[in-house]
């Protein structure tokens, strides 16, 4: 008699717990019927011109608090610093890019680094949608943009 009470106890325990655990305490569904989900837009490209303004030199320091945000981990990233640099370097001068730059990083993980740029401050002028002219050297096979050999790849020819 004593080990039914004890079974029914326990399996109504069991019952108790099963239900705490699926109790839901909100819930929402929706669903919805898309004829298309991929919205296709072609962009025909840009050109501009990049005008060269003065020769610049700036040092910028970094305390160990900013290096530590722009790195990963235990490792400082270089790439992250001399990106940062470039920008604030851009910003320092109200240029749009800073053309054949070159850097020196001097410093220690608990003073923080000195980042020497050097390079020429541009900005970008007469925008204008692309014309078939310019197709042939945007898109000549083998053509590499920045952002490309940044990456590694080349893009393709335009087919006609």
């Amino acid at each position: 008699m004593r080990q039914i009470r004890h079974l029914i106890a326990a399996s109504m325990l069991l019952a108790a717990a099963n239900v705490s655990a699926q109790k839901i305490t909100s819930f929402e569904d929706t669903q919805a019927r898309i004829v298309d989900t991929y919205a296709h837009a072609y962009v025909r490209p840009l050109t501009c011109e990049l005008q060269v303004k003065e020769r610049v030199e700036e040092t910028l320091h970094y305390t160990p608090e900013e290096v530590e945000a722009m790195s990963s981990g235990n490792t400082i990233s270089l790439d992250n610093l001399r990106s940062r640099a470039v920008f604030d370097l851009a910003k320092l001068k109200q240029a749009d890019a800073i053309v054949a730059a070159t850097f020196n990083i001097k410093g220690k993980n608990t003073a923080g680094f000195d980042v020497t740029v050097k390079g020429f401050s541009a900005n970008f002028t007469n925008w204008s949608t692309a014309t078939e002219k310019d197709y042939i050297w945007i898109f000549r096979d083998g053509a590499l943009t920045t952002a490309d050999a940044q990456r590694g790849g080349a893009t393709g020819a335009i087919r006609r």
